[in-house]
């Protein structure tokens, strides 16, 4: 670009931080940045363009969720009170549905709906009937059934047209005196003209009427209570189940020299989950990496580039499922011949990685950077590493990818961990052109019983979520501590007694046998 030009940008799709240090740096080398109304890619694509979901906006069933929306919404707007903040905007989809109980279908793989929200202050006596409601929810009100419009009632959740969202807000906010949370890293950048040239020239002053913060809906989010755990957990079982019989029927395949291709992994695996009653949708596209597309971290495999699977090498499974209790996120990795003894080592040292950050004990609101070291160790110690992060939130039947919580190497997220937040565990290794190795369970937050609290702090751990067997033909017994290898035979023990009872269909023997024999103890 040179001095003078213009860069063209929707203000819809990009959040307010990015929009403001974009502008200041072309303005800082002469160009200017220009916001459209009306999307120039949308122009090219014409009729083209895939029209939007019509599914309709369900409950989601206290049972699972655990907590009503009028009670998120009293704990909500008593956080607003103590930030003095007279209105929230609530823009991420994921934060939405959580706040309300709603789940949604108009993105694949995440349920939820295109929507907005505004939440006000407590009602005051004499207030307008609007301002007596708890907040506003902008979705097509078409897809709002009778039920959850019975629901929003009750808990004084007022709707309006989704098209109506940047009008609507832009006049709550109009009054200059009014202070609203919007934060800038969450919120796109149209949803900022509501907010005023004052308030955004003003935003570092103390008596700021933009309160620029994370919001507090995200916060609540990933800290899981009894009901969400307790889902997540049930979850996990099924989806150990469902694994365990296609990776049984997938290891027969190969051994018995049928062709399976990468995509054919995928929709083995995904039949398998989409059996069960519960099943909603995959929680994101299968990644099924055989040989060198293995060590392409989001590799995605197409009739064109699927490579069949054979017993040469090594194949990275990371997959998911969104089931009406929970959501899933798991990869394996396995070989269905005689692995090299380079990629044992590469399999053990990614093991080790992934024991110690299980066996971590730390105080709360450690940060997560802290606690990715304890997954990178031992791959440190073999001069070996990864390019991706250890851990990320998850949603209960939300965004199989959530924050505010990480677990890497980002020194600058400082968001502590605390208990009931669930995240990865997925340490790795990838040597280009050969293979990847990365092994990744789900994991609560839990409190540890530690014989002393330092500093009048609990001592937080992880409880692991998935049950699906760590194949232990890739492991060399002697590089593993007493410690770590009696996880590994402890951790494929617990896989057989959870799972095993469940496998009851006549077409399970051969899952039966196979997770047997892949949870026999290995010994050195």
């Amino acid at each position: 670009l040179a001095e003078g030009q213009a860069v063209a940008l929707d203000p819809t799709l990009h959040s307010i931080s990015f929009v403001l240090k974009l502008k200041e740096d072309l303005e800082a080398k002469g160009m200017k940045l220009v916001l459209v109304d009306d999307n120039i890619i949308d122009g090219v694509w014409g009729d083209a363009r895939p029209s939007i979901a019509s599914d309709p906006v369900k409950l989601h069933p206290l049972k699972y969720a655990g907590v009503s929306a009028a009670e998120k919404l009293r704990e909500i707007r008593t956080e607003m009170a103590t930030q003095n903040a007279d209105y929230l905007i609530v823009s991420a989809l994921d934060e939405v549905c959580y706040l309300f109980n709603l789940r949604g279908g108009d993105v694949p793989r995440t349920p939820v709906m295109l929507s907005y929200a505004v939440v006000f202050p407590e009602a005051e006596q004499g207030k307008s009937a609007e301002d007596a409601s708890c907040a506003l929810l902008f979705v097509d009100e078409a897809k709002i059934t009778p039920d959850v419009r019975k629901a929003l009632d009750e808990a004084k959740i007022q709707t309006k047209p989704y098209s109506e969202a940047f009008s609507v807000i832009g006049s709550l906010c109009a009054d200059q005196e009014k202070k609203v949370w919007m934060p800038r890293d969450g919120t796109n950048f149209k949803l900022c003209d509501a907010l005023g040239a004052e308030r955004i020239k003003n935003a570092s002053a103390k008596d700021s009427k933009w309160l620029d913060k994370p919001s507090p809906v995200a916060a609540m989010k990933a800290i899981k209570n009894e009901a969400e755990v307790a889902g997540m957990v049930e979850a996990h079982l099924k989806d150990g189940v469902a694994l365990t019989r296609a990776f049984s029927k997938l290891e027969a395949k190969v051994r018995a020299g049928e062709t399976i291709t990468e995509v054919g992994v995928d929709e083995l695996v995904t039949s398998s989950r989409a059996a069960d009653p519960g099943f909603l949708d995959t929680s994101f596209d299968t990644i099924a990496g055989f040989g060198e597309h293995g060590a392409i971290v989001h590799y995605r495999a197409s009739d064109e580039s699927a490579s069949k699977v054979t017993s040469e090498s090594m194949l990275l499974v990371d997959s998911g499922g969104q089931y009406a209790e929970g959501t899933t996120d798991i990869t394996r990795t396995m070989h269905f011949g005689t692995p090299t003894d380079e990629e044992k080592e590469c399999f053990t040292r990614v093991l080790q990685g992934h024991i110690g950050m299980a066996l971590a004990t730390f105080p709360e609101d450690t940060p997560g950077f802290i606690v990715d070291a304890f997954a990178r160790a031992p791959l440190w110690n073999a001069g070996l590493d990864y390019r991706h992060g250890t851990g990320h939130g998850v949603g209960a039947v939300l965004g199989v990818h959530e924050g505010p919580q990480r677990i890497s190497t980002n020194y600058d997220c400082r968001v502590g961990l605390k208990k009931g937040m669930i995240v990865s565990n997925e340490p790795g290794y990838y040597k280009d052109g050969h293979f990847g190795i990365r092994i990744e369970n789900l994991m609560v937050i839990v409190e540890k019983n530690t014989p002393n609290k330092f500093g009048g702090k609990s001592y937080l751990g992880f409880e692991s979520l998935t049950w699906v067997p760590f194949q232990t033909s890739l492991v060399k017994a002697d590089l593993l501590s007493d410690a770590e290898l009696n996880y590994l035979n402890t951790y494929n023990q617990q896989v057989q007694d959870k799972i095993l009872p469940r496998l009851q269909d006549k077409s399970d023997e051969a899952a039966k046998e196979w997770l047997i024999r892949s949870t026999e103890p290995l010994c050195r």
